[in-house]
């Protein structure tokens, strides 16, 4: 298992990784923990989801960060590089957003995210979910 693989997410963790990545001057948006998923919907086969965090910070980035049992996967996006955003409502008060980048359809960003993290020590969670898509939103919606 990787040292970096947290067996309990919480908000500290969440803000230590994206702070660790942001550039000088640049501070975070909105930040969530979330479920990241793989192309192809609710069925996604063994392995479709992970969890990890998202956050849009002031410098027009989307960090992801995404544990698995053996790896860390980071990966950082231009927000003006966003060609479509789409927002659909998931069970118990959850939205799925799915992102796409300069047109490529076939590697979609697409995140879960819960507006209560139960027992987890997220307090913001919805409203930090409502500020990200916000601010996602202008970027393209569609």
């Amino acid at each position: 298992m990787s040292d970096n693989f947290p067996l309990v997410y919480t908000y500290e963790d969440l803000e230590t990784a994206v702070s660790a990545l942001l550039e000088p001057g640049e501070k975070i948006a909105a930040a969530v923990y979330c479920t990241f998923k793989r192309r192809g919907g609710i069925f996604t086969g063994p392995g479709g989801f992970t969890g990890g965090y998202a956050s849009v910070t002031t410098s027009g980035r989307l960090i992801c960060i995404k544990y698995y049992v053996s790896a860390t996967e980071v990966k950082i996006y231009k927000l003006k590089d966003i060609t479509r955003v789409r927002v659909s409502s998931a069970g118990f008060g959850q939205k799925i957003i799915r992102l796409e980048f300069d047109g490529d359809k076939k590697h979609p960003v697409i995140m879960q995210i819960a507006g209560k993290v139960l027992g987890r020590g997220f307090p913001d969670q919805a409203a930090n979910r409502d500020r990200m898509i916000g601010e996602l939103r202008k970027c393209g919606e569609g």
